[in-house]
């Protein structure tokens, strides 16, 4: 029995002017405002006023938004169809429309979901991708890509770029350019090479525009090196454009007759001398530097003592104004090292981009990139006219869902193909539109190229245009839940109340409060603040057998993990009750959601803690293929059929789903042997063992005559590998199968198919898997709160609040405008080395990461439809002022009480 709530007339005012065809809108939607309602309402009402639906454009974040809202509109159409005459006038006029006069109008609006379906090209709800890759093979020729072009998921792109940098490495040995710039390198980074060039090669854009002398250049002048300042310049004017060598020593002898820190500078000036004599400039730099520099900040060193600077003022001026040339310089030095070893990894990222695409042309295939760079240039080299206009007769309309996501490329291809939407004849014409929603507070994605000031800045671009042009141009605003109860929605405008724990929500530096309002007016909420688990002190395990990364019992991770899951038993054992009146009932595995910040251990935890207390969970939102148990054990009986004489590999296989034998079973057979185990299996009587030999056999029977498709397919369909591994791993496996079938078939169109080539491609992969937890009915759903945007359950539980961004996870490499040459990139492996260009690029990374850090917040939040649970754990560290759980303290602590713990009488949460 659902409870009837009216909708506020405002409410109904905002939705009805954001969904008027007539006019050109920018909506900013608040969290589970009802903005993919609007945005189907907007279409359904541009279908209504006589729009051919081949010439609208609705453009989404992902495909399963797109999805999502085409079925939305799908659905009212083809209800409408049935509704009788006053049914469908009331429908019409519930969308803003005014109420049909005629019997032609509703007889239109009948036959909208057939004309929709009919329509060639039909209603394009696509992703910003979806739609350059129609585009592309429209112009193929002029885009210069293949005519036939396939596009590279994710795995596929990450398995190119792997073998373009092993080809790279081959390659070295016999290129000395590459071969040094690789050296320079790897003596910045230790021992970590794949891992950091695989982030390196995420930027792997930024430094296609370094391939030139000039775009050298105007890199060291970013970085505010002189002209002519190289690394060897710059050494030698520290050296001998100062004091002179002779100087050093005569100051020297008189710092040797103070105390301890003045004799320590001696020392450092007598270790320069030496290595300037023995030409080791580089080393005489290091010297000098300890003796004008403090070593934890490079701050100006105190030059002498007291006593000595009142003994000789001269000394001490000489020294002071060598200190001052030397701090200028040193910066200048900073700054050429990172222009040479920017130039250095520019060599070989860009070797390893050459060759990822040449194999992508071998392949004929385009990546997600190539898709929207290849648009932008085939939009940019001519009008966006004609292209459109093959696209189906063009395009009067745009829509774009999640504004906020939208990158600067992805804004650029908007504005080309709506260009003449508000120039002359084009709005002349007909009316034509842009429709955009999204909230600057929800921007989350900056590793996808989001920009949050973007959202405002477009919109104020975008009413100029069209004021300019004397259209309609309407901004709204939805502040209107129509997902949290009243409760949870204070809590949130209580925690970025102040401009401290606001600052990044919206642009600029103005702090702007959160306004929500609720639609659920009448339901009950709970927010309540845990304690930290905090590490304690205790005697490592001195437990050899134990895996190194063994986290027991008392570890805070593992301890915060367990008590959730034992809170969530214990509430789908008893029968705890959510929702209220007619719509209370008891809660179950699917109203439930965890959200976490990164997938690191305590994410594994939370799942295997889950999963020991038998509740019912959907398992990791993201998979690893080549690391999940499932894969492993498939790849490794694989192995055995092809090699059943290998004993550490088939002592595996046994104890798999598909063959069941355990530790006990391997303990008979396999110390006393007295050859390889398989002969021992085959000369045992013992009926289980003999069925094993049975399976093995024909295993192997089927490595040799069937390709790596069909020896899976059979593996897992006729001989029951499927059931048996769903049935001890869980359904979660199920996703990680069917995409190693995915994998295996389409290996089969490449080269030969051989079984063991393909074992060794997804062993050296590193594909990941996404599943959709959305339709996780029935499950308790653990998943980042990146992939929970769009998502929503009655009860939210924040488990990892006590962290807050570490530069030590990011890949310095930073963006510099670098004047005619574009952005450029800058790379310091470590804060000492920076220049103070970088240092305070460094510094706007760490500002925007803490302001997506509250955006994030703000998001994790907005999940909960009822309640709210801040757990937290932690190391021996304190916890940061700017983490969440201090804000979330700060802003409702005060307003608590305290009330008992849920999974012990003795102790007590704090409740609002």
């Amino acid at each position: 029995m659902s409870v009837e709530r009216p909708i506020p007339e405002k409410t109904r005012s905002d939705q009805t002017r954001a969904s008027n065809p007539r006019n050109s809108a920018w909506v900013a939607a608040n969290a589970g405002s009802g903005k993919t309602h609007v945005l189907a309402q907007r279409v359904i009402r541009l279908l209504l006023n006589g729009n051919r639906p081949s010439r609208i454009l609705c453009l989404t974040f992902t495909k399963a938004a797109a999805a999502n809202m085409s079925e939305r509109v799908f659905r009212t159409l083809a209800h409408w169809s049935t509704l009788s005459d006053a049914d469908l006038t009331e429908a019409i006029a519930a969308t803003g429309e005014p109420r049909p006069e005629r019997p032609d109008e509703l007889e239109r609006a009948r036959i909208l979901f057939a004309r929709a379906l009919e329509t060639p090209g039909g209603l394009k709800m696509l992703t910003i991708h979806a739609f350059c890759e129609r585009l592309l093979h429209i112009a193929p020729f002029e885009a210069n890509v293949p005519a036939s072009f396939c596009v590279l998921e994710d795995a596929r792109r990450d398995a190119l770029l792997d073998q373009a940098r092993r080809d790279v490495l081959t390659a070295a040995q016999t290129d000395t350019a590459l071969s040094s710039a690789i050296a320079r390198i790897t003596d910045e980074i230790g021992g970590v090479f794949d891992k950091f060039f695989k982030s390196a090669l995420e930027k792997r854009a930024l430094f296609r525009a370094l391939n030139s002398d000039k775009a050298e250049r105007d890199l060291r002048a970013a970085l505010g090196s002189e002209p002519g300042d190289t690394v060897d310049a710059v050494t030698k004017a520290i050296v001998t454009e100062g004091l002179s060598p002779d100087e050093w020593l005569a100051f020297a002898d008189f710092m040797a007759t103070g105390g301890a820190n003045d004799q320590k500078r001696a020392r450092a000036l007598r270790d320069a001398y030496e290595q300037w004599r023995s030409n080791d400039l580089e080393a005489a730099v290091q010297s000098l530097a300890s003796v004008y520099m403090k070593k934890t900040d490079g701050a100006p060193a105190v030059l002498l003592t007291k006593a000595l600077a009142n003994a000789r003022p001269d000394i001490l001026e000489a020294l002071a104004a060598d200190q001052m040339r030397i701090l200028a310089l040193w910066d200048r030095l900073a700054a050429a090292r990172i222009a040479e070893r920017t130039m250095a990894l520019s060599v070989v990222v860009n070797a390893i981009q050459n060759r990822y695409e040449s194999l992508k042309a071998t392949l004929q295939c385009v990546d997600f990139d190539d898709m929207i760079d290849r648009t932008l240039n085939l939009l940019s080299r001519s009008s966006s006219a004609w292209l459109l206009r093959k696209l189906d007769d063009g395009i009067d309309h745009v829509l774009l869902d999640e504004a906020q996501d939208t990158s600067a490329a992805q804004w650029e291809i908007i504005e080309r193909i709506s260009a003449d939407f508000f120039a002359g004849e084009g709005q002349a014409r007909r009316p034509r539109t842009i429709f955009a929603v999204g909230d600057e507070k929800q921007s989350i994605f900056s590793f996808q190229g989001a920009q949050p000031d973007l959202f405002s800045a477009k919109r104020r671009d975008l009413a100029r245009r069209i004021r300019e042009a004397e259209a309609c141009f309407e901004p709204v605003e939805l502040h209107l839940s129509f997902r949290s109860a009243p409760g949870v929605l204070d809590a949130v405008d209580k925690v970025f109340a102040t401009p401290e724990r606001s600052r990044g929500l919206y642009a600029g530096d103005e702090h702007v409060p959160t306004v929500h309002e609720a639609w659920k007016r009448d339901l009950p909420s709970i927010i309540e603040l845990w304690d930290v688990k905090a590490a304690q002190d205790r005697e490592p395990s001195r437990n050899w057998k134990l895996p190194l990364d063994y986290r027991d019992e008392t570890d805070p991770a593992v301890a915060s993990a367990r008590r959730i899951a034992g809170v969530i038993a214990k509430w789908l054992k008893e029968g705890e009750i959510v929702g209220t009146g007619p719509q209370a009932r008891p809660v179950q595995a699917g109203d439930i959601m965890i959200l976490v910040r990164r997938r690191d251990a305590f994410f594994e935890a939370m799942i295997r803690a889950l999963k020991e207390k038998g509740v019912p969970t959907a398992g990791s939102d993201r998979l690893q293929l080549a690391q999940h148990i499932a894969v492993m054990d498939l790849l490794a009986i694989a192995r055995a059929a092809l090699l059943p004489e290998d004993d550490l590999n088939l002592a595996t296989v046994l104890k798999t789903p598909l063959f069941g034998l355990n530790d006990e079973d391997l303990l008979i057979l396999a110390p006393r042997r007295e050859g390889a185990l398989i002969d021992e299996l085959k000369a045992s009587s013992v009926l289980a063992y003999q069925a094993v030999c049975s399976k093995l056999d024909l295993l192997s029977q089927m490595a040799e005559v069937l390709t790596p498709f069909d020896f899976f397919a059979r593996m897992l369909g006729p001989m029951g590998g499927r059931k048996a591994i769903l049935a001890r791993l869980g359904p979660e496996a199920g996703d990680v199968l069917d995409e190693l079938l995915n994998l295996a078939l389409a290996h089969e169109s490449g080269a030969a198919p051989s079984l063991q080539t393909f074992i060794t491609e997804i062993e050296s992969s590193s594909g990941t898997i996404k599943r959709d937890l959305d339709s996780s009915e029935g499950q308790v759903r653990v998943m980042t709160v990146h992939a929970a945007k769009g998502l929503e359950a009655k009860i939210v539980f924040l488990p990892d609040v006590c962290s807050t961004p570490t530069s030590r996870l990011d890949l310095p490499i930073f963006a510099v405008d670098g004047g005619a040459s574009g952005p450029l990139p800058v790379w310091s492996p470590r804060k000492e080395q920076d220049c103070a260009q970088f240092s305070s690029l460094r510094d706007a990374r760490k500002d925007a990461n803490l302001a997506e850090y509250r955006r994030l917040l703000y998001v994790a939040l907005t999940r909960a439809e009822e309640r709210v649970y801040i757990a937290g754990h932690r190391g021996k560290l304190e916890m940061s002022g700017e983490s969440w759980r201090a804000m979330i303290e700060q802003a409702l602590a005060g307003d608590m009480t305290e009330a008992p713990a849920h999974w012990a009488d003795d102790e007590s949460v704090l409740r609002l």
